[in-house]
């Protein structure tokens, strides 16, 4: 999933307080490299980090390497790219390093007991929900599909299970009616950020307290594929439009209209419709959006993107597209 945070941020205070440890951080996309980037600010010794192979990217095929990588680089921080986790000379390169500390975050992979082992205190890792509810891959999206008004941040202990640690820290995050994926990974992120950087000082001080997880309260949420984003109008509006905000900016709420797909990207549950059949456009509210009935009253779409053209208003879709009453998305 592509992910884009903004780059403006406080230095926290206690930043100035850190930290002597050698620190070996885990991380692959956008916001591994966001987070990164706010350790590198506070002067942490991140001695390496461990990322993903570089991949092909762009019409050219070019070998590119992760965002985090490219921080790395940056920074002139040394990377280590095994092909799995399990590498023995991944292991054999951190048992070089000696680290006191490993920072796992959105890595990819499960790390193997010789990995977990390597650091002096462990490896913790920054996952985005209030565990143990969401274990997974996917938990903004999780949350968003289910409706939920708070979610938040955890910072665990890494074992071999999946994200089955003790808890170090939690934070709760607010979910807004306007969050999608991205607005609020952004959030997450931040918020994240700033406790990764509190747990960092108390494992240095010797005051990290672990709780173990409640095994019985666990869910779990599986990896989202852009099949996921094929949207079904004779669902209830209410399911609809959460899974706009979940599957926007990725892999988007695709309908079509005509023959034309359609990521729908922003819209909020309209009135009930009656004798309309999901998909059919009961009204054209100017400055405000396209209304369609769903299999439970209706959505109104204020936000659209077509496939291979730029974002638009309900307006200049109605206008570009000619839309009128009666016509159906599908």
């Amino acid at each position: 999933m592509y992910f884009h945070v903004s780059r403006g941020f406080m230095v926290p205070a206690k930043c100035y307080n850190l930290c002597k440890m050698k620190i070996i951080f885990f991380g692959t996309p956008g916001p591994s490299a966001f987070i990164l980037e706010k350790l590198v600010s506070c002067g942490l010794d991140i001695a390496a980090v461990v990322t993903s192979l570089d991949k092909p990217k762009g019409r050219g095929l070019k070998l590119s390497p992760s965002p985090a990588a490219e921080l790395a680089e940056k920074n002139k921080i040394k990377t280590l790219k095994p092909a799995k986790a399990s590498d023995p000379e991944l292991i054999k390169e951190l048992q070089k390093i000696m680290p006191d500390l490993a920072v796992v975050v959105a890595y990819g992979n499960i790390l193997p007991k010789g990995v977990l082992e390597a650091p002096k205190h462990g490896c913790i890792n920054l996952h985005t929900s209030l565990l143990p509810k969401y274990r997974g891959p996917s938990p903004i999206q999780s949350a968003l599909l289910n409706g939920d008004k708070e979610t938040g941040v955890t910072i665990m202990k890494l074992n071999e299970k999946m994200d089955k640690g003790d808890i170090l820290l939690q934070e709760a995050v607010q979910i807004s009616e306007d969050d999608n994926s991205q607005t609020l990974s952004d959030k997450l992120f931040e918020a994240g950020s700033k406790l990764l950087i509190k747990a960092i000082n108390d494992i240095e001080a010797g005051k990290a307290k672990y709780s173990p997880q409640d095994n019985n309260k666990a869910t779990y949420c599986k990896k989202i594929t852009k099949q996921d984003g094929i949207i079904d109008l004779s669902a209830p509006a209410e399911e609809i439009v959460n899974k706009i905000r979940a599957f926007t900016p990725w892999p988007g709420a695709v309908v079509r209209f005509g023959v034309k797909k359609v990521k729908m990207l922003k819209a909020e549950k309209g009135p009930g419709s009656r004798g309309q059949g999901p998909g059919e456009v009961v009204g054209l509210i100017k400055s405000e959006g396209i209304v369609i009935s769903t299999g439970k009253d209706s959505i109104i779409v204020k936000e659209l993107q077509p496939e291979n053209s730029k974002v638009m208003s309900a307006d200049q879709f109605v206008s570009g597209y000619h839309v009128k009453l009666g016509d159906k998305f599908d």
